[in-house]
């Protein structure tokens, strides 16, 4: 493997016609005692080539299909089990980015591999940093529900709000025509 990687390095990040790397192909026999030394070499030589290449498949989905296979064998299963393992280590050693895909392939697991996992420090990290970031969206919600609550107030009780102040509120055009409405009613009175 060495002496393919030093004379065709380019050959790492190469896709066949599925847009499958040679990773892909490791990860696909992840059960082999060798396989776990391959993926690590891989991963030493090119840390990009765990997430995915131009919308390929994610290489983490590939472990995650091979293992459910792994799942049913009864020959040698819990060496097989121990490979698949250090190759997902190796897989989220190498800092993937932490995409709606990588989660949903990362459940993916089956329970004997994805109870492994979800301890993992590196996994537990990807998460509390995914989780941080929803933080700015649950605000600009919460802010958008406050602005839909105004404006159904208004629809409803137009009477509670005495000043068309406060309906520049919510700058919305619903706002724009209920003010329009409000106008054209006050106006029908005088």
């Amino acid at each position: 493997m060495f002496a393919l990687t030093d004379a065709y390095p380019e050959a790492i990040r190469t896709r066949d016609t599925r847009k499958r790397t040679p990773l892909h192909f490791a990860l696909s026999n992840a059960g082999r005692k060798t396989v776990p030394s391959a993926v690590r070499l891989l991963l030493n030589l090119d840390r990009s080539i765990v997430n995915s290449i131009d919308n390929g498949p994610l290489p983490l989905r590939v472990l995650a299909q091979y293992a459910a296979m792994v799942r049913s064998e009864t020959e040698d299963r819990d060496a097989k089990r121990e490979s698949v393992l250090r190759c997902l280590e190796h897989l989220l050693n190498a800092d993937p980015e932490p995409t709606a895909d990588f989660f949903t392939a990362l459940q993916s697991l089956p329970e004997w591999l994805s109870q492994r996992a979800v301890v993992m420090k590196i996994v537990q990290n990807l998460l509390n940093e995914k989780i941080s970031q929803r933080f700015p969206t649950a605000v600009l919600m919460l802010d958008f529900a406050f602005c839909k609550c105004i404006l159904w107030a208004v629809a409803f009780f137009p009477s509670m709000f005495f000043s068309p102040v406060a309906l520049v509120l919510c700058s919305g055009v619903g706002t724009r025509i209920l003010f329009t409405q409000r106008r054209s009613l006050h106006s029908e009175t005088l």
